[in-house]
């Protein structure tokens, strides 16, 4: 009878030691997983700290900064996924368009728009290799990203608006919206730093137009970026230790 019992309890005791190497394994698929979304947070997050300090303290530049970065941030990203001739390829194509349109003098606000949206949909859609015969959270970062696109691309569109019926600085607060929406809704699916960083960006922007400080935003958007690229390149080291132990 105590060897029954015996056997049934070490049974027991390795049902519980497989689920918790389960659910370890799980937890490190899923971490693989949003490693890519981190990877993309890391490099926007730079660019948007980058931009907006360049543009706070070198005015000169006049905005340009955003434009010259652009095709920098892409490249960049696809070196983290080892697309070195696909980066050169299609930022190489980017950087011809831009300078085209800078040469041929077309108006700046359709330059604008044409870049920025050529920009969206290379980073959206190229490569399809990141996400495809992906497990589950690979997917789920996905979406996340494809979300991100979406919102991005209807900033584009409401700016342009905006722009259209002359409504002051509306570009530059359209996509800080934009992004603190990206920043709310990855946040609700993935980590409660980026949540929080996604709250705070936007009711932040509420209280510079409230008060009448429109021209800190900038300043908030580039903090908004630091801690963007701050808290994912932690999620991405925290992983790399977590699969180490």
């Amino acid at each position: 009878m105590n060897t029954v019992k015996k056997q049934f309890k070490n049974k027991e005791i390795d049902e519980i030691i497989e689920t918790v190497g389960y659910i370890k394994k799980l937890r490190q698929t899923t971490e693989r997983g949003l490693d890519v979304l981190w990877k993309y947070l890391v490099v926007f997050g730079i660019y948007i700290f980058l931009g907006s300090f360049i543009d706070i303290f070198i005015p000169l530049l006049n905005g340009y900064i955003w434009f010259i970065l652009m095709p920098v941030v892409g490249y960049i990203l696809n070196i983290l996924f080892k697309e070195y001739i696909e980066g050169i390829i299609i930022w190489g194509l980017f950087t011809l368009v831009m300078l085209g349109l800078y040469l041929f003098k077309v108006d700046t606000g359709v330059s604008f728009y044409i870049l920025l949206t050529l920009f969206i949909l290379f980073i959206g859609f190229l490569p399809p290799s990141r996400w495809k015969d992906k497990p589950m959270p690979f997917y789920i970062s996905a979406k996340i990203g494809f979300f991100w696109m979406i919102i991005m691309m209807l900033a584009v569109l409401l700016s342009f608006g905006f722009s259209v019926a002359n409504v002051e600085n509306s570009v530059g607060y359209t996509f800080i919206i934009a992004n603190a929406i990206g920043l709310i809704v990855t946040g609700l699916f993935t980590r409660i730093k980026i949540l929080l960083l996604g709250i705070w960006t936007f009711v932040g922007f509420s209280l510079l137009i409230m008060f009448g400080l429109s021209d800190y935003i900038i300043l908030l958007h580039g903090i908004t970026g630091f801690f963007m690229a701050v808290f994912s390149y932690m999620f991405i080291a925290g992983f790399k230790n977590n699969e180490r132990a």
